[in-house]
């Protein structure tokens, strides 16, 4: 768990030595397709559902036992909010705030499951649901460009930053 929080402050360090975006730079072309106050509010609602859907998909996937990957979640979670907390504090904590409901429910989901690929399966429907809902609802009716193909590993760090960010400053 402090190797989660450690990692995500150090971050925005390790990107900017590798020349990866981060911070405003990662924020703004991740908001290049998310133009419209309508997309961005989409995103703020759907998000949340995203990040519940792949905490619960993925970590089975590596074969770990419950406590293991409960170890996991949680991990990922210190981890995004210590990288957000490095790029804007408040902004951070807020995302702390409204993502903690998907960490629990995530957590206590995977404790009460007993099938490990109804697992996996269920959380990948509730993660893709939500992403087509997202660029279906946000992007095509709100008039934006669709999401970009090799946007991906910028939108794996920073869409759950942009869906609060954009409430503050966007």
């Amino acid at each position: 768990l402090i190797f989660g929080s450690l990692m995500g402050f150090l971050t925005q360090s390790i990107f900017n030595l590798c020349g990866i975006y981060t911070g405003q730079q990662a924020i703004t072309y991740y908001g290049e397709v998310h133009q419209s106050k309508w997309n961005s509010l989409v995103h703020t609602i759907g998000m949340p559902f995203t990040y519940y859907g792949l905490l619960l998909c993925v970590p089975p996937l590596l074969c770990m036992n419950k406590r293991n990957t409960e170890l996991l979640q949680l991990t990922l979670y210190l981890y995004f909010i210590s990288y957000y907390i490095s790029l804007n504090l408040y902004v951070g904590l807020a995302v702390a705030i409204c993502y903690t409901p998907s960490q629990i429910y995530a957590m206590e989901f995977y404790q009460r499951s007993l099938s490990r690929p109804v697992t996996v399966i269920y959380g990948f429907m509730v993660a893709a649901t939500a992403l087509t809902i997202q660029e279906v609802f946000g992007h095509w009716l709100g008039g934006d460009d669709p999401s970009r193909l090799e946007a991906i590993p910028n939108a794996i760090w920073h869409a759950g930053y942009y869906s609060i960010w954009h409430l503050f400053y966007g």
